[in-house]
């Protein structure tokens, strides 16, 4: 009887120090934490003037990695971007940092030589002079990623991809806005490599705004290593009269590591 109880004991003690030891190893302390930015006139602000917490140097990669198409043609402008810190944690198994990068594109009817009207993308600077006119919709695209080091291995994760349709021209109308995300390189979560994109469905709704969660591993990010890419995908469906158009972003975070 006693060497059962003692058994028993010992289990338990076995069993508590294992979970004790895990939740240690997984237990993060916040140092900082903000809401995301909902209106989109500061976000419009933040973008003209360029204030952006991500390091520069992934700002400038998702600038110039990311896409605009208007009919599924890429369009040769750079969206406007601004990136926001979201949280920031530390742990025992390293730190992470969250953020959304929202990439922000006005569409605009142009005449061509021959006096054909055709909707062309439109990307501005704070120094130019900026005006709405001419322009039918501005769409923002947001990708939700976090980025830190879990058993001294660099990470990125992405969580969330939302986007707005917003009518600057009241003869148009908004049909539906959707937004899918993907992801591809080595998953650290399984030590498997992911060669091709992991693409979500699209979620679709009747208006100006949609969002999803992304169930997404996390992928290494460390320099030199195997290419990795996350990206999300915001679409719109316009029309104005008889005339229709799909407008879309395509945000994306890839690299051989970042370094």
């Amino acid at each position: 009887m006693k060497k059962r109880v003692f058994a028993i004991v010992l289990v338990v003690v076995i069993c508590s120090s294992l979970f004790n030891t895990a939740f240690a190893a997984e237990s993060k302390t916040v140092c900082y934490r903000a809401s995301k930015i909902q209106d989109l006139n500061v976000l419009l602000e933040r973008a003209y003037n360029h204030i952006n917490d991500a390091p520069q140097e992934v700002v400038d990669n998702i600038v110039n990695s990311s896409k605009v198409c208007i009919d599924g043609n890429d369009q040769s402008v750079q969206p406007m971007i601004t990136t926001e810190l979201l949280e920031s944690t530390t742990g025992l198994n390293g730190n992470t940092d969250t953020y959304a990068a929202t990439l922000i594109t006005d569409y605009s009817l142009e005449t061509n030589a021959d006096g054909v009207q055709t909707l062309a993308a439109s990307s501005y600077t704070k120094t130019e002079n900026v005006t709405t006119k001419g322009s039918l919709v501005r769409l923002y695209t947001t990708i939700y990623y976090t980025t830190g080091t879990y058993n001294k291995i660099d990470f990125i994760k992405l969580t969330k991809v939302s986007a707005t349709s917003k009518l600057i021209d009241s003869t148009c109308k908004v049909k539906y806005t959707k937004v899918r995300g993907a992801y591809r390189g080595y998953n650290l979560d399984n030590n498997k490599l992911i060669l091709k994109d992991v693409v979500s469905s699209w979620t679709q709704v009747a208006g100006f705004k949609a969002s999803r969660t992304i169930t997404c591993p996390r992928i290494e990010t460390t320099s030199g290593g195997i290419y990795y890419e996350i990206w999300g995908e915001g679409y719109c469906y316009i029309t104005r009269g008889t005339q229709s158009w799909t407008l879309s972003h395509k945000v994306i975070e890839a690299d051989v590591g970042i370094p």
